[in-house]
């Protein structure tokens, strides 16, 4: 289950004191600071108070590969996610939604093929808020609930291969993003 917590606050110049980010926007990019991604938001249901989301990001792991040297590689992870919230007031908004990651890479060391592919259901856990106008931020944890297709030969056959950052670095997403 995610919760993330959206508020937004406009100039207190304007009209509306709290803003309308919700109401106004149906798009946000976005950039997550822990784990290199950034991503796409879209605004697909809107009723009263309630409201859906869905969006689409490519996140970046670097890693080390194995121990006795120091090569690096690079997971590619598009992930797709759809989180409810509802706002009773534009200052935070709880949000429950999962997500859908998708992970396959494929590397050789010491002339030996090895692959991870694994498809991932993870709950999105966090607080969402506004910064300033349209600017938003927003911190979630997205622990996984269910692994499908699991199908890795890392860690099995080269006790070697370093991954640990792997299992972690994913779960939290610190996020920076623009509303419009």
């Amino acid at each position: 289950v995610s919760i993330s917590l959206v508020g937004f606050y406009s100039n207190p110049s304007r009209k509306n004191v709290w803003g309308d980010l919700y109401n106004r926007t149906k798009n946000a990019v976005f950039v997550n600071l822990l784990n290199y991604s950034f991503g796409y938001e879209r605004r697909m249901f809107k009723k009263g108070k309630h409201f859906l989301y869905a969006s689409y990001q490519n996140i970046f792991i670097p890693y080390k590969r194995y121990y006795q040297s120091n090569k690096r590689g690079i997971f590619y992870i598009p992930a797709l996610s759809f989180n409810y919230c509802f706002s009773e007031n534009q200052a935070f908004t709880p949000i429950i939604g999962l997500s859908y990651h998708h992970v396959y890479n494929k590397f050789s060391v010491y002339n030996k093929l090895f692959y991870e592919k694994a498809d991932y259901l993870r709950a999105n856990v966090g607080i969402k808020f506004s910064i300033y106008k349209n600017l938003f931020t927003r911190v979630t944890y997205s622990p996984k609930i269910k692994v499908f297709n699991d199908n890795t030969t890392l860690n099995v056959e080269n006790k070697e291969i370093y991954l640990g950052p792997l299992d972690s670095v994913n779960d939290l997403f610190l996020t920076l993003g623009y509303a419009f």
